[in-house]
């Protein structure tokens, strides 16, 4: 499933949306955005887990709002948020040593109001692969460079990899302001004491999809160690919470990887 399913992200997409954002609206780090809960676009409503208030733009990738995130989406525009997911590949199949992997879609084209804003929260008709968004993911912890994968026998043999493949999908700037809200939802909202030394940075999600199915769980980020360079993906089918299901998980594993590196 890392390499042949797709699915609904959640808000782990916000930081698609995100980096879209630093981009292409000025001063957003110093927007302020209100929620109620709830946010009515062309008479369908938008709905947030929690009335927020007024936060910042990181505050809003912390707590993970939607209609903040709903109106930077709007900000943004469908023809904008489509390029940058092109752009990063998210659409596009991959080849890993010869095995091809499913492509996501995301197609907002035609999305406006209400669908549009759900699609910049990760929900509408979005769908992802999950090593794809990993590769996405180490695309921030490497400065914006996306790294073609391969599949190693040990740790060893990472030095030798080729890097004439890679690819800049983002700007080192974006990269690390994206990189430094990702390690701030660590501090300020997952709790640190959680992932105890792993100097994480990362994102939760919780992909709705539809009917008497749980969301899927999702948990993605990276370890900003130079003694592990590691870029993680989680995703629980019909897991429940990020947070509370996949999260678990991936501080698990890590753990388990940094003692290896630390002997």
């Amino acid at each position: 499933r890392f390499l042949s399913a797709c699915y609904t992200p959640g808000s782990v997409f916000k930081l698609v949306t995100a980096a879209t954002a630093i981009d292409e609206i000025s001063n957003i780090e110093e927007k302020d955005f209100h929620c109620d809960g709830h946010l009515n676009i062309d008479g369908v409503r938008v709905t947030c887990p929690s009335a927020h208030g007024d936060i910042t733009f990181e505050q809003a990738l912390a707590v993970s709002c939607n209609t903040a995130f709903a109106q930077i989406t709007e900000l943004i525009g469908a023809q904008t948020l489509q390029r940058y997911a092109d752009n990063m590949g998210l659409n596009s199949a991959l080849s890993v040593d010869g095995i091809s992997t499913a492509a996501g879609s995301v197609d907002v084209l035609g999305a406006e109001g209400a669908d549009l804003a759900w699609a910049g929260i990760g929900q509408y008709t979005n769908s992802v692969n999950p090593l794809n968004f990993m590769l996405y993911i180490g695309a921030v912890a490497n400065g914006g460079v996306r790294v073609k994968p391969r599949l190693i026998a040990e740790q060893g043999l990472i030095s030798r990899l080729t890097k004439k493949e890679d690819i800049r999908i983002m700007s080192e700037g974006t990269a690390e302001k994206l990189g430094a809200m990702m390690r701030n939802n660590v501090l300020s909202r997952y709790s640190e004491s959680n992932f105890d030394g792993l100097e994480l940075c990362a994102k939760s999600g919780t992909g709705e999809v539809g009917g008497d199915k749980e969301p899927n769980a999702w948990f993605v980020g990276y370890l900003d160690r130079n003694d592990c360079p590691l870029a993680f993906v989680v995703v629980i089918e019909n897991g429940g919470s990020g947070i509370e299901s996949a999260a678990p998980v991936a501080s698990q594993v890590l753990q388990k990887a940094v003692q290896r590196v630390s002997g």
